[in-house]
């Protein structure tokens, strides 16, 4: 029984896959990201006033800037995406290099202010490791 209890678990163990080095894990408000010198983190809620004003600010096209060489997108800062059930609202948790989180906020904050019916803009900061 305990020699079958060893293999199994030494099977689940080299069969389990490996997680990408690139991808950020959340535990409660810490953000653990690999290679993480210079990196930032933020939490940014958008509250607007219906959900055509939502969809259409998830469908922006941002423009971020390369950074060490490498190009950015929105897709390789957010962490998790929050849509709010009860109020059009979304909530952003970014993480990266300051320079790229910098414009993407700024993107975000450009864009709302475009609109005239954008309820709160809100940026809190999150732990980076």
């Amino acid at each position: 029984m305990e020699r079958t209890l060893k293999a199994l678990l030494f099977v689940a163990l080299v069969a389990a896959p490996a997680p990408l080095l690139a991808q950020s894990a959340v535990l409660g408000d810490t953000v653990w990201v690999p290679e993480a010198r210079n990196a930032v983190g933020r939490v940014i809620t958008v509250t607007l006033a219906d959900q055509a004003e939502r969809a259409a600010l998830l469908r922006e096209e941002i423009t971020l800037p390369a950074v060490e060489g490498r190009a950015w997108t929105a897709k390789d800062l957010v962490v998790s995406l929050d849509l709010g059930t009860r109020a059009p609202t979304v909530t952003w948790r970014v993480a990266g290099p300051e320079a790229v989180v910098a414009a993407f906020e700024t993107a975000l904050r450009q864009h709302t202010e475009k609109q005239p019916s954008t309820r709160t803009f809100a940026v809190r900061p999150l732990v980076v490791r």
